[in-house]
């Protein structure tokens, strides 16, 4: 029980401390000084075996108070730059769009603009190939296909194989497993 507001105090000073920025080692100065006092004035045998042992009591509870609070803030940090990424992703693609919509109302081949869709989709998503494939909604008509990046020959053509395949069949969902 009586340990009890010294773990409060030493998790409050380990919030704390992260709050203000203070760092690990000054943290740490900080807990040597104060201890090395208090051993200091406090001569007797039985002192010298239990407040060594409190003080490292006080200190693994403001370390860990510490570290929650750089654990959550690295989180924090690692999602907003996740979702700065993710605006960042839909700016080009509303660019690639537009400029894509401009190209199709200039009479430039719907294949020229899959191409620019599948190179850019694999830029900003980091892939190492990108295959694109676009209907023309006729029956008789074969869809475009576009593809960059480094995929196998035989990956293209069973690609085309089962877009086609997929443009004939009611339930895509069958054909591309």
């Amino acid at each position: 029980q009586e340990a009890e507001p010294s773990r409060r105090a030493a998790y409050e000073l380990g919030r704390q401390a992260a709050g203000h920025s203070i760092g690990l080692l000054e943290l740490a100065q900080v807990h040597h000084e104060a201890l090395i006092g208090e051993l200091a004035s406090s001569p007797s045998a039985e002192d010298v075996e239990t407040t060594p042992r409190a003080g490292a009591e006080f200190m693994f509870e403001a370390l860990s108070a510490y570290e929650m609070l750089r654990l959550g803030f690295t989180a924090a940090r690692d999602a907003v730059a996740s979702e700065q990424r993710q605006a960042r992703m839909l700016r080009q693609l509303s660019t690639l769009l537009g400029d894509a919509s401009l190209a199709v109302h200039a009479q430039h081949s719907v294949g020229e603009v899959l191409q620019l869709v599948a190179e850019q989709t694999r830029e900003l998503t980091g892939a190492t190939s990108c295959i694109a494939w676009m209907s023309r909604g006729s029956a008789g008509r074969s869809p475009v296909v576009a593809h960059c990046g480094a995929p196998e020959p035989a990956l293209r053509d069973l690609a085309r194989e089962a877009f086609a395949a997929a443009a004939l069949s009611p339930d895509h969902t069958q054909v591309l497993r």
